[in-house]
């Protein structure tokens, strides 16, 4: 692992801005304000990797987890497991990087896995956005769900 600072996608947001929340201060609401979080560690240029913001009960981020090498869409649940797991009742906000895999179709059912997956463990999955190229998109959003309750899918 490198000990070098991991530049910022220019793919998924531009540069800092009021908008964007603090960790440990500001809450996380809405898709974009989770595709800005992400934009702040995601690598340059994008690779294969997952970002999960968990959030606590007000909604305010506690870390930031960024698992490379995530090529197989379906290893979004790992992630989502893993992190359920560590911090049991969090919601989590999760960000996949796929460069050269668009949503699909099948992404519908791996949200449904990573809500039940995040609920037996006490928490919530809130969003999954995935980013390919200059799109990005929220998997629930997408498929027509409606959002969690506090966030908003814009």
């Amino acid at each position: 692992m490198s000990n070098t600072p991991r530049q910022r996608s220019a793919s998924l947001r531009p540069a800092p801005s009021p908008s964007i929340p603090h960790g440990g201060r500001d809450p996380v609401r809405s898709a974009s304000q989770l595709l800005g979080v992400a934009g702040l560690v995601a690598a340059v240029p994008a690779v294969d990797e997952t970002i999960i913001l968990p959030l606590d009960h007000d909604g305010i981020g506690r870390g930031i987890v960024v698992i490379s090498g995530t090529q197989a869409a379906a290893q979004m649940l790992d992630c989502v497991e893993l992190v359920a797991q560590a911090l049991p009742g969090y919601r989590l906000g999760v960000v996949s990087v796929r460069p050269s895999t668009p949503l699909d179709d099948h992404d519908i059912d791996l949200w449904c896995e990573g809500c039940e997956l995040a609920t037996a463990h006490g928490g919530e999955l809130v969003d999954w956005l995935v980013v390919s190229g200059n799109d990005s998109r929220s998997v629930p959003n997408h498929f027509g769900f409606a959002p969690r309750p506090g966030w908003s899918p814009g």
